[in-house]
Order: C-alpha cells, then structure tokens, then sequence
C-alpha cells in the first residue's frame, strides 16, 4: 500500500473529508486529488500535519506499521494544549500532575491495606470460642496435647 492509499483509507475509516484535510494542512485539494487519481504522494514536509490530523503517527503514514511509542488521541489533546502555557506555566502542571498521581497511588495503597486487613478479620480464629473460622479445629486442645518430645 502507498503513502496516498493509507491517507485515503485513514479518511475514510475515520470518517473525514479531503477538504477537512486540506484546511488543516494547509495542503490544496487540487494536490490531495492528485494523490488519489495520479497515484502520487505528498511531500516529506507534509507527512507530520497529516499524521496530525488523521490521530496517527508519521511512520504509520509512510511504512503502515504503527510504533510502540505512539501517543493515544488524547495524549496527543494534552499535550497541544500544554503546549499553549508558558515555561512557568509547564512546570506547574508537571508538578500538579506528579501531585495527583502520587494522591492517587497513596489512595491505592490505603485501599489495598483495607482489604487485606478485611481479608485477616475474617480469617483469625475465634478468641472467645477456642475454634478456627475455617478449619473448626479446636485450637485449645492442640495447645493442651501432649507433644510426643514430652516423653523423652
């Protein structure tokens, strides 16, 4: 498959128009309609603003195999728009982000303390009972048997 025929089929299965794309390449639809009947490709210098706007990588426009290091579509969202505040701005939102993921990872790890906690109330043998809750074994008469080491 050529470079034009993966950004037909792009379009289409992502239901986009060639005149949508040529509004956000700035690329002429007379060019993008060449692609198409001639069988050309577009320029090097237009790969990236295709890939842009199709939610795709360069090098799956021009080898049709997709890297382990692309960006999902709202990754891709995030960071057009952290792009858009200053350099003070950035280091903010680097921080608030380290924040809440830290937040969230403790709130993880409380949770997970809770279960287990949870999980061991309700495994402990009975106190005032002398039995254990899952084996109904009489812990007091183990602990008052005569170990056969007593005999020696």
């Amino acid at each position: 498959m050529t470079i034009s025929q993966r950004i037909f089929q792009l379009l289409k299965s992502k239901g986009k128009m060639q005149k949508e794309l040529a509004a956000y390449t700035g690329i002429s639809t007379a060019a993008i309609s060449d692609w198409k009947t001639h069988g050309t490709n577009p320029s090097s210098d237009k790969i990236v603003a295709i890939a842009e706007f199709l939610g795709t990588s360069p090098e799956y426009i021009l080898t049709g195999k997709e890297s382990e290091n692309n960006l999902s579509e709202n990754e891709i969202e995030v960071l057009h728009i952290y792009r858009k505040f200053s350099d003070r701005d950035q280091i903010k939102i680097i921080g608030r982000l380290e924040q809440m993921y830290e937040n969230k990872r403790q709130d993880s790890l409380e949770s997970m303390l809770r279960n287990q906690e949870e999980n061991y109330s309700h495994t402990t043998t009975k106190t005032n009972t002398g039995e254990s809750e899952q084996s109904g074994i009489d812990i007091n008469a183990l602990k008052n048997a005569k170990d056969s080491s007593d005999e020696y």
